[in-house]
């Protein structure tokens, strides 16, 4: 790799992009290491974000309307969102959890 002016942090970090893509995104992912494979080019990470960038502005790299990130959560069924952490104590239900009555443990703890 050193021959080809690429350093092998810059191949390991491409690769790691990559694979850090969301997972509707896997066949983009094996496309360019295929297509790099099949070239014999040398995957960088310019090579990557460049190509990302090209799928982000040609729209084809667009999320799902279904997906949802890791620092956000979907209210769905019953449950309350919770800003801070609040819990039943005693033998009693807080109305400020996140589970409905029905499903509080510490009136419920059968369940």
């Amino acid at each position: 790799m050193g021959a080809a002016g690429v350093s092998l942090d810059d191949h390991l970090l491409a690769h790691t992009a990559l694979y850090h893509l969301p997972e509707e995104h896997k066949t983009t992912r094996t496309v360019m290491i295929t297509s790099a494979k099949a070239s014999d080019m040398v995957l960088t990470l310019s090579s990557v974000l460049s190509q990302i960038n090209e799928l982000v502005r040609d729209g084809s790299a667009a999320t799902p309307k279904n997906s949802t990130s890791a620092f956000s959560a979907k209210n769905t069924g019953n449950y309350k969102r919770v800003t801070n952490y609040e819990r039943c104590l005693n033998g009693k239900h807080n109305p400020k959890t996140a589970h409905p009555e029905s499903e509080c443990f510490q009136l419920h703890p059968e369940k």
